[in-house]
């Protein structure tokens, strides 16, 4: 009988910091230029040279995918690092003070990684072609990083484990019915426009929430709405709890921020993740907003009827985020989902898991508020820190007056319209 083989993905990962990750690309352009030479395609020129490159670093976990494989893998992963390069200099940077950061568009329309590795690693005559040059080198290490990731935890394994835990909660939780509601509430401009408590509104009407929001504004209020949660009913003991369900899975810049920033074994802890939460509890027929108690209380709940076999939870070992703000709060179980691979049912996937369980106004509370408590800023503070200095080298992130300058504007990302306050 053979054994069972318990696979974790962070035995998986070789992952390269980004100025490796562009040494090991300079090594990919002689070794591909020779390759080529010798009258190797192109595609597998590419796979030889990455191959070579990256065992020097460590062990590179690339199954026996083949060059056509492994050239869509990273085309794909261009894309991606495309999007987030233009994602991030949208959201993070102040582009009418710092044009210098746009590379020419040229460089978009070359999205293969052969020929990001060919300009990337070619000469430069002229201040243009520099300027390509380095976009290539940028676009192709975070494809890299993108790709390695993938290769230790796929994208789609992290989708599919994500969909077989929301199949599993009904029956465990004892959760089949859903309930639509809607939220209203007031934004307090002199707390850094955070939600107020005491201003929350529930709504099972989306009529009478719009209205509610309506009446708000024409009184000059700053209102936060949010409508169609689609909440699952859950009945603990004699309690009724509705809660609201989203996915948390990573995405590959998330990914590579936390990689940026913290060991190879904490950025599988919340890989694949999903949030609960906790809007409301009906008790003798009677409807309030949930609480830190209850949130609690739900936790142990779950512990108990949750975190049975294929889920394991473990206990946190990590350190406090050091981004975090003091006030947010939220509670958390860590764990793994252990799978059966469906081309090998002797191999048994073991990824990383964490289930979030916050109340309804923490979850508002850290959207509206313009602080660090707001993820988006949050972000903004870690993105400076570890990953703008070498995707934009051209801004002194540094120097005071511009990282005061980038907070301010990160904080007027996040607060309301003008018009409003």
């Amino acid at each position: 009988m053979t054994d069972t083989i318990i696979v974790k993905p962070e035995d998986r990962l070789l992952f390269l910091p980004f100025e490796q990750e562009r040494n090991a690309i300079e090594q990919m352009g002689e070794i591909y230029a020779k390759v080529r030479s010798n009258g190797t395609k192109a595609r597998a020129a590419y796979l030889r040279a990455f191959r070579e490159t990256h065992r020097r670093y460590g062990h590179l976990y690339d199954v026996e995918i083949g060059p056509r494989s492994f050239w869509h893998l990273v085309f794909e992963s261009s894309r991606r690092a495309e999007d987030d390069i233009r994602r991030v200099q949208h959201n993070f940077i102040r582009l009418e003070m710092w044009p210098s950061v746009s590379v020419p568009n040229l460089i978009s329309a070359h999205l293969g990684p052969v020929r990001l590795l060919e300009i990337a690693t070619g000469e430069a005559s002229n201040d243009m072609e520099d300027s390509m040059r380095w976009g290539a080198m940028r676009k192709l290490i975070i494809a890299h990083q993108y790709a390695l990731i993938d290769l230790a935890y796929p994208a789609d394994r992290i989708g599919m484990d994500i969909f077989e835990i929301e199949r599993m909660l009904k029956p465990r939780i004892n959760s089949s019915e859903l309930v639509m509601l809607h939220v209203t509430a007031r934004r307090n401009p002199k707390a850094d426009f955070r939600v107020t408590k005491q201003s929350i509104v529930l709504h099972q009407d989306k009529g009478e929430a719009m209205e509610r929001a309506s009446q708000l504004d024409h009184k000059g209020q700053i209102v936060h709405a949010v409508y169609n949660l689609r909440c699952r009913v859950c009945y603990v003991n004699n309690v009724t709890y509705l809660v609201y369900t989203e996915p948390r899975g990573k995405s590959s810049l998330s990914t590579v921020l936390k990689l940026s920033r913290k060991s190879r074994n904490d950025w599988l802890k919340d890989q694949c993740a999903w949030r609960d939460v906790l809007v409301a509890v009906i008790e003798e027929g009677k409807m309030r907003l949930a609480n830190r108690d209850d949130a609690k209380y739900y936790q142990v709940f779950c512990l108990d009827v949750l975190w049975r076999s294929p889920l394991f939870a473990e206990p946190e070992d990590r350190p406090d985020d050091e981004y975090r703000s003091g006030d947010y709060w939220g509670l958390k179980v860590l764990g793994r989902f252990h799978r059966r691979l469906d081309d090998d049912p002797e191999v048994i996937f073991s990824g990383r898991v964490e289930h979030q369980i916050t109340t309804l106004r923490d979850w508002l509370v850290a959207q509206t508020a313009t602080d660090e408590l707001n993820h988006l800023v949050r972000r903004g503070f870690q993105l400076a820190d570890h990953l703008l200095p070498d995707w934009f080298p051209q801004i002194n992130w540094e120097a005071e007056d511009v990282r005061e300058d980038h907070i301010a504007y990160w904080r007027q990302g996040v607060m309301p319209p003008l018009h409003e306050i």
